[in-house]
């Protein structure tokens, strides 16, 4: 249950999230935070703090040494909950030394007895903890709206398009973003807010307040992002992100200047604009990220797309032929995302398209049609919704991208061959006219789930794959 109500110190509207209403099991898990009406009281602050300074998440009694200090912490809260949970997830990714919990004590005692002082100096001491790493990536959720629910799989594509991944020894770069998304979730600055049928993190979300820090950090501190709801802002000028919400767009030529080409991330968040014209890219030649997925545009893909060398993701919702489009030219790109906003126009996609170098994840409607890369491509992971005709090669080779991890296909019969899906890991098959699926186990040898929705004319599952399948 979520609601949220007036904070009774200065009005202020604080989100509400609760399992039942023991203060004992507060914080029982990091995908849940409480927090109430009223101010805790001393002890009731005292248990809160344990518990969410505690990596484990259970209420425990720190040695002595620990809970004086731990008690002066919590006085210092002012029995604001926001501020407890924010602190003990800091205090969690700490080293357990008496020293540690001192300089946070001495850190918060500096602030003044106002709430939102308070409030705003405690994030801006869990910021200043975190490692370099993690802060980019936290401040990359102020280029979302307000209250949005983030996927976590576009937010990974997001975060190694940007670059923000270190490399680490086997492990993808897609496996350390969740390790630093965790991170973050860990030390309460950010929420899950739905998980799926197998406990995954699904999306997440923010808190307003967080997100208004992260909005006012990356402007004051690093001056890196522009959040705009005006029909033009010179500010956006000299930005590496700018954020475009709510009905803001211009088709003005002259739009971008010279200053554009420090931007390097460009989103749009209106689901309720529709356009014939588009206006030049010519000026963002450093573009790395272009989000326009909520924006139907109508007629293929602006030109100058394609010259935005340095694009690794791209995300268009578009209609008409996209077929003749040289997508080829983009060699740096790591995430396609391309679909249509109506069904009525399925897009004609170039045959070529996966043979892009770079690619990671690749996302059509389904409709479209493409054909599987000429060479072997390690680097693709995701591939969905991809058409198998008949018995072409083209299309059903997929010894070509050995690597793929989560695949999404639509087939009129399928006998898959050995060796092609030795990596892929999740396999969804959606509203599909298969009828005949003559597959083992040893087909999809590193196989963890199996997702069938809507498939009414599939005769028979294998028997061996049974155990994979997952409700979702």
């Amino acid at each position: 249950m979520s609601t949220s109500f007036p904070d009774d110190r200065n009005g202020s509207r604080v989100l509400i999230t609760t399992r039942n209403k023991k203060v004992a099991e507060f914080a029982s898990s990091s995908d849940m935070w409480i927090f109430r009406t009223r101010s805790l009281n001393p002890e009731e602050s005292w248990k809160l703090l344990s518990k969410t300074a505690t990596s484990n998440g259970k209420l425990c009694s720190p040695p002595p040494e620990f809970e004086i200090i731990g008690r002066c912490i919590v006085e210092k809260c002012m029995g604001i909950p926001l501020v407890i949970v924010l602190i003990g997830g800091l205090l969690a990714t700490l080293n357990n030394s008496p020293s540690q919990w001192q300089d946070i004590l001495f850190t918060i005692s500096s602030c003044k007895d106002r709430f939102e002082i308070l409030l705003y100096n405690t994030i801006e001491v869990c910021y200043h903890y975190l490692p370099t790493h993690l802060k980019a990536c936290f401040l990359y959720f102020g280029v979302f709206p307000k209250n949005t629910e983030i996927h976590v799989k576009k937010l990974i594509k997001l975060w190694v398009a940007e670059g923000f991944v270190n490399p680490e020894m086997n492990k993808s770069l897609e496996e350390i973003s969740k390790d630093y998304l965790c991170d973050l979730i860990n030390r309460r600055l950010v929420q899950i807010h739905k998980r799926s049928s197998d406990r995954k993190i699904k999306s997440c979300m923010l808190h307003d307040i967080l997100h208004k820090f992260c909005l006012r950090k990356a402007i004051e501190e690093e001056d890196i992002m522009m959040v705009s709801t005006t029909e033009y802002d010179k500010f956006l000028e000299g930005r590496r992100w700018v954020s475009r919400q709510y009905g803001c767009w211009s088709i003005a030529t002259s739009y971008f200047t010279n200053s554009s080409l420090k931007i390097r991330s460009l989103f749009y968040f209106d689901d309720n604009l529709y356009l014939a014209k588009c206006w030049s890219f010519s000026s963002l030649k450093l573009l790395r990220v272009l989000d326009l997925s909520l924006i139907k545009y109508w007629h293929g893909m602006p030109s100058e797309i394609v010259n935005l060398v340095h694009l690794r993701y791209l995300a268009l919702t578009t209609i008409g032929y996209v077929c003749n489009s040289q997508l080829f030219k983009l060699q740096s790109l790591q995430t396609l995302i391309l679909s249509a906003w109506t069904k009525e126009f399925q897009l004609q996609l170039p045959c070529d398209v996966l043979d892009l170098p770079w690619l990671r994840h690749v996302r059509f409607d389904k409709g479209s049609s493409s054909y599987l890369p000429n060479l072997v491509q390690e680097n693709l992971q995701t591939l969905s919704w991809f058409k198998v005709t008949g018995q072409d090669s083209r299309t059903t080779n997929f010894t070509k991208v050995p690597n793929l991890k989560e695949l999404g296909i639509y087939i009129e019969e399928w006998t898959p061959r050995d060796g092609e899906f030795l990596q892929l890991r999740f396999f969804l098959i959606e509203r599909s006219d298969l009828e005949h699926w003559n597959a083992n186990a040893n087909h999809f040898p590193a196989l963890e789930h199996l997702i069938l929705r809507y498939c009414w004319d599939l005769e028979k599952l294998p028997n061996d794959l049974r155990r994979f399948v997952h409700c979702d």
